[in-house]
């Protein structure tokens, strides 16, 4: 068995958003189609969180597992609250063929689901976004809609602000006109 492992930076070096964004879109017609499956999640939980096991099959190119741990107690660990890991088989054979670094690919797939969404729905005028919350995900939500409509604000909001506003500086490196607001007054816009 030839088992290959792709961490976060290979993944960021192979893949783009606006390739996640063409993939995503072609499994969403696949899944459509019924040449795809997504079975609905198993999860296992315990007194520390939850680990979900999440099956799929794209057509006869892959088959793979995902595997996502959600321990919110991370945080005092000074650890992230979620870890995820990918593994594909080849479909034929059956043999294990890869794992992959997943926290950043949800990520990206989420972040792609949303570009997709964005460019069949919205207007193609829109200009403006509004993101609610600044975690993980919400980077990668900026990104894909930026990669299908021209953006000349974001709007971030956060429970405490804080989180938002690293976004925002994050989104300025990026040439963004982000907004943070957030807190228990309802935060002030940057």
């Amino acid at each position: 068995m030839n088992l290959r492992f792709l961490d976060e930076a290979e993944l960021r070096r192979r893949v783009d958003m606006r390739s996640a964004i063409r993939a995503v879109a072609d499994a969403f017609a696949q899944l459509w189609r019924g040449d795809a499956d997504a079975p609905v999640r198993t999860p296992l939980v315990d007194g520390h969180g939850a680990t979900l096991f999440m099956p799929g099959r794209l057509g006869a190119r892959t088959t793979g597992l995902k595997v996502v741990s959600v321990r919110p107690g991370n945080h005092a660990r000074g650890l992230p609250a979620i870890h995820a890991v990918v593994l594909t088989v080849d479909p034929v054979t059956g043999i294990p063929e890869a794992v992959l670094d997943a926290r950043w690919l949800t990520a990206l797939r989420t972040g792609a689901a949303t570009g997709v969404a964005t460019e069949r729905l919205a207007r193609p005028d829109a200009a403006t976004l509004a993101v609610f919350g600044a975690g993980a995900q919400a980077e990668a939500q900026v990104e894909a809609v930026a990669a299908v409509r021209d953006l000349t604000e974001v709007r971030i909001v956060s429970s405490s602000g804080t989180s938002a506003r690293r976004l925002a500086d994050r989104l300025v490196e990026r040439g963004v006109v982000p907004r943070a607001a957030g807190g228990s007054d309802g935060g002030a816009a940057l």
